[in-house]
């Protein structure tokens, strides 16, 4: 698993703290600020390894967020009843988050611009990878995509979605929940079947400007009915026309 998140935080608090004594070292050594011009050598190899712990903290979360994420492989993608709940490897995730970037995790050592920064590739790379899952061709991704789908896989989805999104809110950092316009927007389409709206470019505009109609295509090639009727189910063949002639 690499070296421990808590141990590079450390690591970097350490060498922060270090290059910092060492620079006021070096001021009462001269007694005086404009009668130093050099920085001991010491002070920028510590600073360094402190720019090099916050670098692997953010490495060390990427990998395991995506061993997190490839647990989704095991997900029914085509089931034949609504569940409210997220996903095992949501629930999985969501607990990692929340020990992660919790209150009392060792995240927060790092510097407020680098604490965020890591949130936002964190959260990026979540978004970035569901999407690509939903779209890619099942081929060309060698598995690592959904070959087929329903609308209640759907809904599921949108509930691990929004518990991302509950996440999101709590950390209180502007924009984090923007990472996942794209994904929700595109999951959101489906699910309520907003066909109307998303061929009137007006109101595309406003309530789906993150979505891309190539996505949307590469959904409907997957999608699956089900033996009942619905919104979405009776208007699958006219949303599909009109996409493909626009």
């Amino acid at each position: 698993d690499g070296v421990a998140v808590e141990m590079l935080c450390q690591c970097y608090v350490n060498s922060w703290y270090f290059a910092k004594a060492c620079e006021v070292f070096e001021l009462m050594r001269f007694h005086a600020p404009e009668k130093s011009n050099k920085k001991l050598p010491v002070v920028k190899s510590l600073t360094q390894t402190a720019d090099t712990c916050q670098l692997r903290v953010m490495v060390a979360i990427h990998e395991k967020v995506s061993q997190l994420l490839s647990s989704i492989s095991f997900v029914n993608w085509l089931p034949s009843e609504a569940v409210s709940k997220p996903n095992d490897y949501m629930l999985d995730m969501i607990s990692y988050l929340e020990f992660t970037f919790g209150s009392t995790s060792c995240i927060n050592l790092l510097p407020k611009p680098q604490n965020q920064a890591i949130h936002f590739t964190s959260f990026a790379k979540i978004s970035e990878f569901l999407l690509d899952f939903l779209v890619c061709d099942f081929k060309e991704a060698k598995g690592s995509s959904v070959r087929e789908l329903n609308v209640l896989a759907l809904q599921r989805l949108r509930v691990d979605i929004d518990a991302l999104l509950s996440f999101a809110a709590v950390r209180e950092i502007p924009d984090l929940k923007e990472c996942f316009n794209q994904l929700s927007q595109t999951v959101k389409l489906f699910v309520e079947a907003d066909v109307e709206e998303y061929l009137d470019r007006r109101k595309r505009n406003i309530m789906y400007p993150a979505v891309e109609t190539k996505h949307v295509i590469s959904i409907l090639k997957k999608y699956q009915e089900l033996g009942v009727a619905s919104r979405l189910f009776s208007s699958k063949q006219w949303f599909s026309f009109l996409i493909f002639s626009g």
